[in-house]
This record gives C-alpha cells, sequence and structure tokens, in this order.
C-alpha cells in the first residue's frame, strides 16, 4: 500500500469514529430527556456532552437524513411512543405488570367495598345510622366516585376515569331508589328526577368528549331510570311520555353518523317501554290506553324525520315503525272498536313513507332494507288493522269490512306508484298487489271469482318481476299461485269419487284457471325473469327461475292426473291414466327429439316407462276385459313405437341398433 493510500484510509477512519462518537452523544441525550420526563422538567443540552471540532483537513462524513415523517396522533409525544412499543418485548414482566395494575386495583376495590359494607351493618344494626344518613353517605360515595374518575380523565387515564363515571351513575341510581320507592324520604317522581339529570349530565359529558361509550351509560341510565326508581305502580301514559322525551333528547343528541351503538340501543328500549307498558296495562283499558305504546312508537319515528341526522335516520324510523306495527297488532285483539287500529295503522304507513321522502333512497336500491319499509311494514299495519275483523270471518258483513281495510293499502300502493321515483315503482306495486291478494281471500266466497283474481295477480306479478327486477315481486306472485291452487285442488278433492266427469265441473274451471296463473308464471321465466344488472347475483328471483319454468307444466301434469283418477269408474279411471302416461310421454319424447333437448326426451322416456310398468301391475285388476285389454295394447303399441325412434336414430348415426 502507498503512502498516500494509507494517509486516505486513516482519513476515513478518523472520520468514522467522528460520527461514532456524534452518534454517542446524541444517544445519552436522548436518554436523559427520557428521565427527566418522569421528574416533569425538560432540561436542556447536556453539558457533559460535546460534539467535538472534526479536524480542519478532513471534513466530516455526515450520513443523509431522512425525510421529515408527516404530524400524526403521536407526533407530540414520540419518545412515550417509543418506549410503549418496546414495553412488549420485556415479557418477563408482562405477567407482573398486569397484577400490579390491574389486579391490586380488584383487590382493593373489593377490600374497600367489604370494608365499608361491614361498617354500614354493624351502624345499622346498633341504629346508629338512620335512612337519611344511609342515603347521605351513598350520594357522597357517588360524587367521591365521580370527583375521582374527572380527574383521572383529566390526567390522561380516560378508560379508567369512565369506568369510574359509570360506577358513579350506577351508585346515584341505587340511592335514588333508595331514597325513593324503598325508604320513602322523597316522592318517587323526585327520585326519578335525581336520576334521570345524573345520566342526562354524563350523556353530555360524552358529547363534548365525542366518547360514545359513556354516551350510550348516560342515555340507557336516563331510559332505566323510571324502572330502577318505581315503586310497583305507576301510570302507563307518564312512562311512555317520559320515555319519547328521553329518547327524542337522544335522537336530536345524536350527531356522530358512526356511533351505530347508541341508535341500536334507541331501539331496544323503545321496545322495551312498550313492552312494559303493555304488561302494564289494566283490563278495563280504552282503547287509546292500548294503543299507546304504538302511539309512542310512532311518535319516536316522527321525531327521527324532524331531528334526526341523516346517516342512519332511515334504519332507525324503520325499527321504531316496524315495532308500531308489531305493538299494534298486539293492541287490536282486545280493542272494543275495531276500526280504531285502522286510524293508527293509517298513521303509521303515512309516516312510513314521509320518512322514506326525508331519508333518500339507499345506495342498495335491490337491498331487503328498501323492500321491508316500502313494502313489509306497510303489509305489517294492514295486518294489524285487519285482526279485529278476524274472528269474524263467518259474518258477511265483517268480511266485507276486512276487504275495504285491504283496499287502504291497495290504495296506498297504487298512489305511491304515480308519485315516488321509477326506481321505486317495483316496490309500490309490490305493495299493491300483495294488498289485493289478501283482498280476495278475505272476500266472501265465490271460488272461481277468487282463483281467477289470485291467478291475474300472479299473472302480474310474473311481467311485473321481468320488467322491474324486484325480487319483493315474487311476494304478491306466491301468494296468487298457493292460494289459487289450494283452493282448486281443494275442490276438486271434494268431489265424489268415480261420479264425475273430469274436465267437465266447477272445480276443473277453477283449477284451469291457476294451472293458467302456473303456466303464465313459467313462460315469463323462460323469457329471463332475473336477467338484469340492478338485480343482485345469487337473488332470490334468480335462483328461483330455474323451478319458476318447470313449474307451470309440472301443475299442468298434475291437474290432469287429478282430473282422470277418479273419473266415472275405477276400471276406466286405471285405462285413462295409463293411456295419459303413455300418450304424454311419447308426445314429449318427440319434443325432445325434434328441439334436441335431452331432458324432455328423458322425462318422456320416464313416463312411457311407468306406464309399462302401471299396466303391467294394475290393468290385471280391471273387471271388464275391454279396458284390460285396451290398456294393455295402448300401452304396448306406444312403447313399440318409442323403441323404433331409438332405433331410427341409432341407425342415423350410424350405430348398431339394439
Amino acid at each position: 500500500m502507498s503512502a498516500d493510500d494509507r494517509e486516505a484510509e486513516l482519513r476515513r477512519l478518523a472520520s468514522l469514529e467522528t460520527v461514532v462518537r456524534a452518534l454517542r452523544a446524541e444517544v445519552a441525550e436522548l436518554r436523559a430527556r427520557v428521565e427527566s420526563q418522569s421528574t416533569g422538567t425538560v432540561p436542556g443540552r447536556s453539558s457533559e456532552f460535546r460534539f467535538p471540532e472534526p479536524p480542519l483537513a478532513t471534513p466530516p462524513i455526515v450520513p443523509p437524513m431522512a425525510p421529515p415523517r408527516a404530524p400524526g396522533p403521536s407526533a407530540e409525544r414520540p419518545l412515550a411512543g417509543a418506549t410503549r412499543r418496546a414495553r412488549p418485548l420485556d415479557s418477563g414482566l408482562d405477567f407482573e405488570k398486569l397484577i400490579g395494575r390491574y389486579g391490586t386495583l380488584a383487590v382493593a376495590a373489593l377490600a374497600i367495598l367489604l370494608g365499608v359494607g361491614a361498617f354500614l351493618q354493624w351502624a345499622i344494626s346498633r341504629e346508629l345510622l338512620g335512612p337519611e344518613a344511609r342515603v347521605a353517605l351513598g350520594g357522597v360515595a357517588s360524587l367521591v366516585i365521580a370527583g375521582v374518575g374527572l380527574r383521572l380523565r383529566s390526567r390522561g387515564s380516560k378508560r379508567f376515569g369512565d369506568v369510574l363515571l359509570a360506577l358513579a351513575l350506577a351508585v346515584v341510581h341505587v340511592v335514588a331508589w333508595a331514597a325513593g320507592p324503598s325508604l320513602g324520604i322523597i316522592p318517587s317522581a323526585a327520585a326519578l328526577g335525581i336520576a334521570a339529570v345524573a345520566s342526562i349530565a354524563l350523556a353530555a359529558l360524552a358529547l363534548r368528549e365525542q366518547h360514545e361509550t359513556l354516551f350510550a351509560i348516560g342515555m340507557g341510565g336516563a331510559l332505566i331510570a323510571p324502572f330502577v326508581t318505581s315503586d310497583g305502580g305507576g301510570d302507563v301514559a307518564a312512562l311512555l311520555t317520559y320515555g319519547w322525551v328521553v329518547s327524542t333528547a337522544a335522537i336530536a343528541a345524536l350527531r356522530q353518523p358512526e356511533w351505530g351503538l347508541s341508535r341500536r340501543l334507541l331501539g331496544i328500549f323503545a321496545a322495551g317501554y312498550a313492552g312494559a307498558a303493555t304488561a302494564t296495562l289494566p283490563s278495563n283499558a280504552i282503547d287509546t290506553l292500548e294503543v299507546a305504546p304504538a302511539i309512542m312508537l310512532i311518535g319516536l319515528a316522527v321525531s327521527t324525520i324532524l331531528l334526526a341526522e341523516r346517516e342512519g335516520r332511515r334504519a332507525l324510523g324503520r325499527s321504531y315503525l316496524a315495532l308500531a306495527a308489531i305493538f299494534l297488532g298486539a293492541a287490536a285483539v282486545d280493542v272494543a272498536n275495531e276500526w280504531s287500529p285502522l286510524s293508527y295503522g293509517i298513521i303509521g304507513t303515512l309516516t312510513l313513507y314521509a320518512l322514506r321522502r326525508r331519508a333518500p333512497n339507499e345506495p342498495d336500491e335491490e337491498g331487503w332494507g328498501s323492500a321491508f319499509d316500502a313494502v313489509l311494514v306497510p303489509l305489517a299495519f294492514m295486518a294489524a288493522s285487519l285482526l279485529p275483523w278476524i274472528d269474524q270471518m263467518y259474518v258477511e258483513a265483517a268480511r266485507l269490512a276486512a276487504v275495504q281495510v285491504a283496499a287502504v293499502w291497495v290504495a296506498f300502493g297504487v298512489v305511491a306508484t304515480f308519485t315516488s321515483p321509477r326506481v321505486q315503482r317495483g316496490l309500490h306495486l309490490a305493495l299493491a298487489l300483495a294488498a289485493v291478494s289478501f283482498a280476495i281471500l278475505l272476500a266472501p266466497d265465490n271460488n272461481v271469482r277468487d282463483v281467477a283474481a289470485l291467478a291475474a295477480v300472479a299473472a302480474a306479478a310474473s311481467v311485473l318481476l321481468r320488467d322491474e327486477r324486484r325480487t319483493i315481486l315474487l311476494l304478491p306472485l306466491g301468494i296468487g299461485l298457493l292460494a289459487s291452487s289450494m283452493i282448486a285442488y281443494g275442490l276438486l278433492d271434494d268431489r265424489p269419487r268415480y261420479e264425475y266427469t273430469p274436465f267437465l265441473s266447477i272445480a276443473s274451471l277453477t283449477a284451469l284457471l291457476a294451472t293458467l296463473g302456473w303456466l303464465a308464471a313459467s313462460f315469463v321465466a323462460t323469457r329471463g325473469v332475473a336477467k338484469s344488472e340492478t338485480l343482485a347475483v345469487g337473488s332470490a328471483a334468480e335462483a328461483l327461475e330455474g323451478p319458476m319454468r318447470i313449474a307451470g307444466p309440472l301443475v299442468a301434469f298434475l291437474w290432469v292426473r287429478e282430473e282422470l283418477v277418479y273419473a266415472f269408474s275405477a276400471d276406466i279411471a286405471v285405462f285413462l291414466l295409463i293411456s295419459y302416461y303413455a300418450i304424454l310421454g311419447v308426445v314429449l319424447i318427440g319434443m325432445g327429439r325434434s328441439k334436441s333437448i335431452a331432458a324432455l326426451r328423458h322425462v318422456g322416456l320416464a313416463l312411457a316407462l311407468y306406464a309399462g310398468l302401471k299396466a303391467g301391475a294394475q290393468a290385471s285388476d280391471i273387471y271388464a276385459i275391454g279396458w284390460r285389454v285396451g290398456s294393455y295394447l295402448i300401452v304396448g303399441a306406444f312403447l313399440l313405437g318409442v323403441g323404433y325412434w331409438y332405433r331410427a336414430r341409432d341407425t342415423e348415426t350410424g350405430e348398431q341398433g339394439a
């Protein structure tokens, strides 16, 4: 190595030593700052470490600086964050710290509670503490706990402080119950006011601090206060009014879209208030008091429309109205005036439409949320309004009244169809058709008319399902098809066996109409019920498209069989059935051959073979020799034709026939 190389190497070593000394000084300074944080002081630069002056001949090599980091939540305390991230590496102290931080706290709290309890028990047994003193001590304890919680929150321990504040609220409720219903020191209404004020104060603190858990605790405390401070009696109207006032205040205060827990709790407490009021109603309550829980829930829906934040308004209002329909139905059974539930059902439905107007459409227009509040909840209000008439369906006047009630919701669906945006038309048509189906079923019995009308509803629903692509249209479609089939096949089954002429009775006419409804639905399904970019993949309509295609032909097959199975006499019925299976089998094989549809050929072949087996098993029991021989011959002839077709097909394809 030359002298110049050695000199350059020495300069590099000197520069490296300079950088190392500088880094050691920086580390020492950082350590001094970390240690000074525990004492609350921020000293200046330590005088013990100084950056040495680099040699003049060789300037120091400064390593490249990292780009500055964007300020974040922990930018003000990087050292503390670094320390926290390093703690999990010290796994040997994790269990010790867990016990030291939380275990000792739990044991200490338990010990203190046991000590206080022992003292109070001793003092009460010796009559040293009267009722007033006990309540006063409880109030002082709640204030002390709340003060400690607020102090801890101000010093950074927010989570533990929140626990103490919630505990303080619980103590306030216990004290209010003791001072009011338990010991009678103050009126129960005053005890309720104390508990409610404490709960509202905690909720107000949570709003200021933007803390949802504390808000939920405060709101829940205010809503549960009447039950805590109740003396076992109480006024149902006052309870529901209190619940409406507190819930309305919470709805107005909830301006945070992400606070979903609080909104769910509002719905749960509303159901609790309505259930408690229903359970405590006197047996001789007037109609207005019977439906009071439903009125409160509709009122909460109105509060949601007027006061709630845009985000979450529709879901919360929908839950209130769904609960209102349920409790209206529960009350409708006991009302004296059958028309009373109708008025509240109309109000609830109009409130629902107002909610949909105020809350814009959900992005997922095919979601069940839209179908729920546009179709299912209005139908629930209709059902609640119909309940007073259900047990009087044997009276023609009651059935006519029920039809009038259902007609109201038909009108709702029709009007909404023409006054709502085009994208919602399928929803409102589904409501109108479903209400029409119920009106038909509730009308005085006229089987031909009813089946024809239900089949027409099913056909209309199937056409709309193709055009509107709304899965909810399966509801009126299913009601129309199933109800018409049940009526028609009930009439077919009621005919006396071997005493009717097939296809020439009123029952046959109704079955034909029902079958036409099924065939119309199958025809529409073959045109693609679910082929739309707006209909979600995997939806119910898409899943049912295949079964709907074969449902019509299957129902038609079963109807013809039902006509023949007990026609004329036992011998003729067996002959007709065997002939039916054989002829239909050959027809299906022919259609399958001409249209190259393997499934049709397979079904036809199965029917033809079944006809042969049936002839072999049952034709021998036919008493009349003509019908018996005819059964064998017709099956044999048709099966020979099927065999010829298959042999000809093999010959055409160049295969050796069997």
